[in-house]
């Protein structure tokens, strides 16, 4: 076992920010995530959403404002630590780490490298990666990348 498995904000162990056995998968914890417009969450899907709809020093703007911004601030909460709950993946990891599908479709349409930028946020998705119960769950890169242009093609906007 790779000593992670996932729950409910509920299940969560008061004494800790790991969660607590259950049989959910990655997908049905993520609704149970804040999603006002003022989330982190939410601050990251419309960061992402402004790139594919922009274009030029426009989607410019939108990279330095949104994403670099949200990004900087993420790695620097990071820290040295290997996971946002320290030693050990936790919520605020599972949370997050369904973004990371969308890296590439960001840095596709945006012209822009997270690896370059952003080393640390890469090294925690790789070791997130690296955990059997949340690769499997995780969509690919490619996939998604594939999936927004064919959502494009038929007009529909984020």
């Amino acid at each position: 076992m790779d000593g992670f498995v996932l729950g409910t904000p509920s299940e969560m162990d008061a004494s800790s920010s790991s969660l607590s056995p259950s049989n959910l998968q990655l997908g049905l914890v993520i609704p149970a995530i804040e999603t006002r417009s003022s989330s982190p969450v939410r601050s990251l899907e419309n960061c992402g959403s402004r790139i594919w709809k922009s274009k030029g020093e426009a989607q410019e703007a939108v990279k330095k404002e949104s994403i670099d911004c949200f990004l900087k601030l993420l790695e620097r909460e990071l820290e040295d630590k290997p996971f946002y709950g320290g030693k050990s993946l936790g919520y605020m990891d599972v949370v997050l780490v369904p973004f990371a599908c969308w890296f590439y479709t960001y840095e596709t349409d945006g012209n822009f490298s997270i690896k370059n930028e952003y080393p640390k946020l890469i090294a925690w998705v790789k070791r997130c990666m690296e955990k059997k119960r949340v690769s499997k769950v995780l969509p690919d890169p490619h996939k998604v990348y594939d999936f927004v242009g064919v959502l494009k093609k038929y007009g529909v906007e984020f």
